[in-house]
């Protein structure tokens, strides 16, 4: 409900949203957001898929930094929702460049219970 409520108010101010799949490794599927009528359907069918498992979350930042770093997106913010436990093993530079010379806020959710 709360990337929903993203997508729609991205959609409602007419600002670009770029929503990432992720799951184990390699496992990344992508969707820019459509304006029109039928956008919307195509999110919640997006946000219905599922990988089976897993929580690798390098290969999603890679991509939304290699995104941040086009024109269109360089005024976005980054939304992290997970099920899963994070634990991420890669070099932070790219992400933390775009939170200082674009002013991105990076914001992150997990929305399961790990035990502790």
């Amino acid at each position: 409900a709360l990337v929903v409520e993203c997508v729609r108010q991205a959609h409602r101010q007419r600002r670009p949203c770029y929503l990432y799949a992720f799951a184990g490794a390699g496992n990344l599927n992508e969707l820019e957001l459509d304006l029109s009528q039928d956008g919307l359907r195509k999110v919640l069918k997006f946000l219905r898929q599922s990988f089976g498992g897993g929580t690798y979350l390098e290969d999603a930042l890679a991509e939304a930094a290699k995104k941040l770093e086009q024109p269109t997106w360089q005024n976005a913010d980054l939304l992290i929702v997970t099920d899963g436990e994070l634990n991420v093993n890669t070099d932070e530079a790219s992400i933390t460049s775009a939170r200082s010379s674009c002013g991105t806020k990076v914001t992150g959710l997990v929305l399961a219970d790990t035990g502790g």
